[in-house]
């Protein structure tokens, strides 16, 4: 207030302004100034809401048990309890003497067999040379070499069975040329004949000749002709053996592929029947060598010593699965259940990693148990902790960089914090005073 303004003023209030001190007042207003703007900033500045819990890793799949269907003796153990493996990497050998022995032996059979197929098909088909793919000439060189031997014995003794009847054809073929011309040349006598035998007929009638010469002509022309007759007869019993050697000749061939047709059928089910008998045999040498089904922790040994006998079926060893991401099962009390949901997001913090140092895992909520769960204790009078399950699936599996990674694995404690939701500083600090004005005048 200045001074010029005292005189409009009652004397309280120009008594309280002339004691006040000006630095008291600037003080006042700064702090009035500082309040109102911590009050602003409370009411912009957004924290998280989280609820806490406590929990553990636990494995994001079933423990993965590595058993030998056939069993046998255990030739080489590749890893140590504790171990953490990648998917498919050998864990343990079984001695395979026996099982790659039947494999040799079918895979030869299976050779034989498939060189017995390309020979009969080469038969059935008619084509020669036969021709064996490279890759079983090199696999099965004693199989192709007896097949092609076989293959060149049955064409010459094809060949030669052909070319008998061959040769039958051909002399009938020559016959019944010499025949035709026997045929031709009766023909022209006999024309000569009868000739002859009506001029004699014509002179015996105008009493020139005596009787007896044309019963001679007669008589040779009626010779003549069955001899014509003859010739005739034997040219369709010939051009009938040409066309039954024929016949044979076709036959021969004909039976000779339906044969190899035959056989190519049967062979082509035997080649089947080892194909799958080979495939098998294969299995059983492959699975000789454990591999582990999943990325994850050798959890339990079972067999530890070279040597020893494992019977069929029986369990080696059990590795705990390590996915690209955890499951966290966390413990959420009751009263913090209620505005936690799927897909929320999460932090983990593990109690063997400090989180100051080395950080903490992020996920999201992945599923909450549809009830409370009560954690029985020993003593069956007093009632255990109850909870809530919260599994959180992490977007990791290790602390750290990649290329340093800190591995985590099952059973590792952690604290899971779940992200419900933002609140302001200003609500936090009424939040007090709220509960208080509902609590109030209120008898317990």
């Amino acid at each position: 207030m200045a001074h010029s303004d005292f005189a409009f003023s009652n004397d309280i209030r120009a008594a309280v302004e002339l004691r006040t001190p000006k630095t008291a007042r600037m003080l006042l207003f700064a702090s009035l100034g500082l309040f109102f703007t911590f009050l602003i900033w409370a009411h912009f500045a957004v924290l998280d809401e989280v609820k806490r819990g406590n929990g553990k890793v636990v494995p994001s799949r079933q423990t993965q048990v590595v058993q030998s269907l056939e069993g046998g003796i255990i030739a080489d153990l590749l890893v140590q309890e504790g171990a953490i493996v990648d998917k498919d990497q050998p864990l343990a050998r079984i001695e395979d003497t026996n099982f790659a022995s039947q494999f040799g032996e079918i895979r030869e059979r299976r050779g034989a067999m498939a060189a017995r197929v390309i020979r009969l098909a080469a038969e059935t088909e008619g084509r020669s040379p036969v021709v064996f793919p490279d890759e079983l000439v090199a696999d099965a060189p004693r199989a192709v070499q007896s097949e092609r031997s076989v293959f060149d014995a049955h064409a010459r003794k094809l060949a030669q069975d052909v070319d008998v009847v061959q040769q039958q054809e051909q002399q009938k073929t020559k016959e019944i040329d010499e025949l035709r011309a026997t045929e031709k040349r009766f023909s022209e006598t006999l024309a000569l004949l009868n000739r002859e035998l009506g001029l004699t007929r014509k002179l015996y009638d105008q009493k020139v000749v005596p009787e007896i010469e044309m019963l001679r002509a007669d008589r040779q022309a009626t010779d003549m002709r069955g001899q014509l007759a003859v010739v005739q007869a034997s040219i369709v019993k010939t051009e009938a053996a040409v066309q039954e050697a024929r016949a044979r000749r076709l036959n021969i061939v004909t039976a000779f592929r339906a044969q190899a047709e035959d056989d190519l059928a049967k062979s082509r089910g035997d080649l089947a029947v080892l194909d799958e008998n080979i495939k098998s045999a294969q299995d059983r040498v492959r699975r000789t060598e454990l591999r582990s089904p999943v990325r994850g922790v050798v959890n339990r040994l079972n067999v530890t010593t070279i040597g020893a006998v494992v019977a069929p079926g029986a369990s080696l060893m059990e590795i705990t699965p390590l996915d690209d991401t955890l499951l966290v099962e966390g413990r959420i009390r009751p009263q913090d259940i209620a505005f936690i949901r799927p897909n929320h997001e999460a932090v983990v913090k593990l109690s063997a990693y400090d989180s100051s140092v080395y950080g903490s895992l992020h996920g999201r909520v992945e599923r909450i148990s549809a009830d409370t769960i009560t954690d029985e204790k020993g003593d069956k009078n007093e009632r255990g902790e109850t909870f809530y399950r919260v599994t959180v699936r992490t977007e990791k599996n290790y602390l750290g960089t990649a290329e340093h990674p800190l591995p985590i694995i099952p059973g590792m404690v952690a604290t899971v914090e779940v992200l419900t939701g933002k609140k302001s500083v200003l609500d936090y600090l009424v939040r007090p005073a709220r509960m208080l004005r509902d609590e109030a005048l209120r008898e317990r």
